[in-house]
């Protein structure tokens, strides 16, 4: 694929999306074609599928355990068995169970990556703020992703999704970091490393950052509340050129963070002269003054995160990044200052959409040509890389359309229903139940997570809560009715007495970061750490439990 200039880039975007209808039938027929004398494309007669109906009654709905098989033997070399094109980067996921899982990709599918997150965003990122050259938009970026790549036994570069950007950079020779605020060996360790401090420190030495780049709203929001909380420590630090021992570093980054940071008695007394009782407020913007925009994942299901990015942010514009999971890209915010908002990308994959109330007995295979503003659907899509009627799990809602190219934001994972006695109450319920609570009784909850007690007669929800005070004699009851309000399932199972009141516990401070190192401890990636909502296994209930504080 020619390399487009942003400008370029942005142009292609708005045609697509122009031609939206068009472009899916074209991208359908083509992958069939292509892909028609795969192992894959044969068992299902690809050869001889016409449009979306045949595609529909030819090819079953599909989901990652379908592919496990497939998967593990493109990585150990054999070919021609999802896809004609052979794999160039397998990207890393944690998923939801915590379970690693390796996803291959085809040159196409890392080349559009490559064309909509870092070239059509940031020309789009241009178009919004005119009156700045490109380096002081993009000249000093603070980018909290980790990269790292190894390669499979099959020799095949791995890596996380939003390490695809770099692919093809790495495929011509080393990758120019010049822009960032960290050094190659931050940003690309050799290993698995927490990196965060080292980021933090960088960050703040440098007192012309232009944009911070990150992942989840929740991981960078983290990041600012571990900021605040070290402070004092950040500031000796910075002044002396040194690594206090609160913090998780290991001696020979202690070393490397000596010799490349100095010390800086300047910009810690610029940093000390910071009123801290207000540092929340609008915080980036003091930190750096040059700062233009934020980029960073968003949705339905981060909004209390959103909240408080926006409190730190103050006047600086977000840009949502990427609406994308390590088996796809699938859109991308038309424009700066949209957040959890996102264009269906057209050319990328092919999608299908079911309706939310068929979800559990799907039958009706909607196109962009029949789905409607304001309505929810489960998502499915064909990818570049050989899934085929893939259901991601993810529901979304149309929120409108951008030509014709239809915008999403998502509401839920399907897959993370809670649902013990058919009540199927989803996350979204539940985030709106525990924010009505906190109106109730006036308590902030800054974190939650839930599970289900099947042992007890009769079940019961256990909620964990993160608040900024002790919780009520009467907490249960008043949840137990937020429940109820917000999920007509959980108060018919509750009318009938077949499930037991919620049971509400307070969790000590910086549960909910502990669990992070938790499950790096276990092998999982910090890049990938998404907001724990439901506990599923037995080791993450048995850790909340320990940290319970009442109860």
């Amino acid at each position: 694929m020619k390399e487009m200039k942003p400008a370029e880039a942005v142009s292609h975007f708005r045609n697509v999306c122009a031609h939206a209808v068009e472009e899916q039938d074209r991208l359908l027929n083509r992958l069939l074609a292509q892909n028609a004398h795969t192992e894959f494309g044969e068992r299902y007669g690809f050869a001889d599928i016409r449009g979306h109906e045949q595609y529909c009654r030819a090819v079953p709905l599909s989901v990652f355990a379908d592919y496990d098989d497939s998967f593990s033997r493109i990585i150990r070399g054999e070919r021609n068995i999802l896809t004609a094109d052979p794999p160039v980067f397998c990207t890393i996921s944690s998923g939801t169970t915590g379970e690693t899982k390796y996803i291959p990709l085809c040159r196409e599918d890392v080349e559009k990556h490559h064309l909509y997150v870092d070239r059509a965003s940031p020309g789009i990122i241009q178009e919004a703020l005119p009156q700045y050259s490109d380096q002081e938009i993009f000249g000093r970026i603070f980018h909290l992703c980790e990269f790292f790549y190894s390669d499979q036994p099959g020799g095949i570069m791995n890596g996380v999704r939003t390490g695809v950007s770099y692919c093809p950079a790495l495929w011509g020779g080393p990758v120019d970091c010049s822009c960032y605020t960290a050094p190659e060996e931050i940003l690309f360790p050799s290993g698995m490393e927490d990196m965060l401090y080292a980021k933090i420190r960088f960050a703040l030495d440098h007192e012309d950052v232009t944009a911070i780049h990150g992942v989840f709203v929740q991981r960078m929001v983290g990041m600012f509340d571990y900021m605040i909380r070290h402070w004092d420590e950040l500031l000796s630090d910075i002044r002396n050129g040194t690594v206090s021992s609160c913090f998780p570093v290991r001696d020979d980054w202690k070393e490397y963070l000596r010799k490349t940071l100095p010390p800086n008695p300047r910009r810690a007394d610029h940093l000390a002269a910071l009123d801290r009782t207000s540092l929340k407020e609008g915080m980036l913007r003091k930190l750096w003054k040059n700062l233009r925009f934020i980029q960073i994942v968003s949705g339905s299901q981060f909004r209390p995160f959103d909240e408080k990015l926006e409190l730190l942010a103050g006047d600086i514009p977000l840009h949502g990044y990427m609406y994308a999971a390590s088996e796809s890209l699938f859109g991308i915010p038309p424009c700066l200052g949209t957040m959890g908002d996102y264009v269906l990308l057209p050319d990328v994959c092919f999608f299908e959409f079911i309706p939310e109330e068929q979800m559990n007995d799907p039958k009706d295979f909607l196109t962009f040509r029949e789905i409607s503003k304001g309505s929810r659907y489960e998502l499915v899509v064909t990818t570049l890389s050989g899934l085929y009627r893939y259901r991601i799990g993810d529901v979304v809602e149309v929120t409108g359309f951008f030509n014709a190219a239809p915008m999403v934001r998502i509401c839920y994972r399907k897959d993370l229903i809670i649902s013990i006695l058919d009540e199927r109450m989803n996350t979204l319920q539940m985030e709106n139940a525990v924010r009505m609570f906190s109106g109730k009784t006036g308590i902030r909850v800054n974190h939650f997570c839930v599970t289900g007690n099947t042992d007890a007669e009769p079940p019961r929800y256990i909620l964990y809560l993160d608040t900024d005070r002790d919780l009520p004699p009467d907490a249960q009851a008043v949840m137990d009715r937020c429940l109820c309000e917000n999920s007509v399932g959980y108060t018919e199972v509750r009318t009938m007495h077949e499930l037991a009141c919620a049971e509400v516990f307070r969790v000590r401070q910086d549960t909910f970061s502990e669990y992070q190192y938790f499950c790096q401890a276990k092998g999982a990636r910090m890049e990938q750490a998404k907001p724990i909502r439901v506990l599923t296994r037995e080791d993450q209930i048995a850790f909340f439990n320990a940290a319970r504080e009442n109860g």
